[in-house]
């Protein structure tokens, strides 16, 4: 299940999930979280949705075609969505939740608001099975400057898995880093030479397509490293940036 932002643009969000969910074979299903107007090089507006319509939807779903396998969560806009996240995931028993973390867009518009942040910390992050935040990110969940005191300190909070994203990192590599409360992974590859948009949403949503076909984090999270690698390689331009071909 898909529960993410709607970019009009495909090039990142609800629609680049979906995407990525058909080409690795697993069927997807969801909901906009919220809705945007937006270019692949500007965001201009978010409307994120009112939590009775995402709970009306979700519900109506699965009561329809089943409970998911997993879930993958995206960009929420506010806190009335991240508080409506939650009782979904407590009250339908949902599992294996892919907890992507996007508070900024490329061109630094706001896709969470601060108490969504807060509330972020306090409800989803506990019961996310993955949580796959970014340099940036870890700094703005955590409060803490160094990103692997950060992760630690994120994984604390409950998430079973955290996958540190490299691609902020100042390395002439891509490396990231998952923690399971005991040691650090390090997953290193090659930096390609492209300014992208979307690589979050492709990484996030091929992690719970290989986790749910695998069943074991370090496989998976390799297979989606390689998986994400292979996209931004085949990326086209359009306009400042580079979006996935899918």
């Amino acid at each position: 299940m898909v529960l993410s932002g709607l970019d009009p643009s495909s090039s990142s969000g609800f629609i680049l999930d979906h995407k990525v969910f058909s080409k690795l074979g697993v069927k997807s299903i969801g909901y906009p979280t919220l809705e945007t107007i937006q270019t692949p090089d500007k965001l201009f507006k978010v409307s994120p949705k009112r939590g009775r319509e995402i709970q009306e939807a979700v519900e109506k779903l699965i009561k329809e075609m089943g409970k998911p396998d997993g879930v993958k969560v995206g960009a929420l806009g506010s806190e009335e969505v991240v508080l409506t996240l939650f009782r979904l995931i407590k009250e339908l028993n949902l599992k294996n939740v892919v907890l992507d973390t996007p508070i900024l867009s490329k061109s630094k518009g706001r896709l969470l608001s601060e108490r969504g942040v807060r509330a972020l910390r306090k409800f989803l992050i506990p019961l996310a099975e993955f949580l796959t935040p970014n340099l940036l990110e870890v700094k703005i969940l955590s409060g803490r400057r160094d990103p692997f005191l950060g992760v630690k300190h994120l994984h604390s909070l409950g998430t079973k898995f955290l996958v540190l994203k490299g691609g902020h990192f100042k390395s002439p590599y891509a490396t990231d880093y998952l923690y399971d409360g005991r040691k650090f992974y390090r997953f290193k590859a090659r930096r390609v030479d492209k300014v992208m948009r979307g690589t979050g949403c492709v990484f996030s949503s091929s992690l719970l397509a290989f986790y749910l076909k695998e069943g074991e984090p370090l496989k998976a999270l390799k297979l989606a490293k390689e998986f994400t690698l292979s996209v931004i390689e085949a990326s086209k331009p359009s306009g400042k940036y580079y979006v996935p071909d899918l």
